[in-house]
């Protein structure tokens, strides 16, 4: 589908120019193609994100993402998903950071670029079987980070960053941040 390839090029560029609320924004229409292509529940976690993420940056000074989302893609998903389903994927959009908001939104964009049909649960499956979290920590590490600075940008303790690059080491069979690199690369995750 042409809309996914191209919302997905363009969030890249947007991420990479640093302009995170035109990110969000892109994030929000690809939660729109996600939700008529039938993506219910990942069209939500995504709509969840863009949501949360526009009303920290822009902090009381509109709301038109969210008023957007209310009238494009809230309605659609609302009656492909039961309640439980919808409020979970919501709470859990609502709880990606932004560089996992990102990640899963660029996952999305390549696999419904792909034509692939919606998997019967509409679980997105990201790359090596990492979670949305440990997607946020392969990319700020990707990006030069050293952990402390992971743990401050992610508010988390450094334990529990040490934690995340544990498993991810484990779960993609690698053991060095060079090969971490090479991952994400190979896999669109930067």
């Amino acid at each position: 589908m042409r809309a996914a390839t191209y919302l997905g090029q363009a969030l890249a560029g947007f991420q990479g120019l640093g302009d995170r609320l035109t990110a969000l924004f892109t994030i929000g229409h690809l939660a729109a193609v996600a939700a008529d292509q039938g993506r219910s529940e990942s069209a939500i976690r995504l709509a969840g994100a863009a949501v949360t993420g526009h009303a920290e940056l822009v902090q009381h000074r509109g709301d038109q993402l969210r008023i957007w989302m209310d009238e494009n893609v809230i309605p659609l998903a609302r009656r492909q998903l039961e309640k439980a389903a919808f409020d979970r994927a919501w709470q859990d959009g609502q709880e990606l950071a932004f560089e996992g908001a990102v990640a899963e939104a660029l996952a999305l964009a390549n696999l419904m670029s792909s034509g692939q049909p919606p998997a019967p649960a509409d679980r997105l499956e990201l790359p090596g079987g990492l979670t949305a979290r440990e997607v946020e920590v392969l990319r700020l590490v990707t990006a030069g980070l050293t952990n402390a600075q992971v743990a401050d940008r992610l508010y988390l303790s450094r334990r529990t960053v040490d934690a995340h690059l544990r498993r991810i080491y484990d779960k993609l069979d690698l053991s060095s941040r060079t090969e971490i690199v090479r991952f994400a690369h190979d896999h669109h995750l930067l």
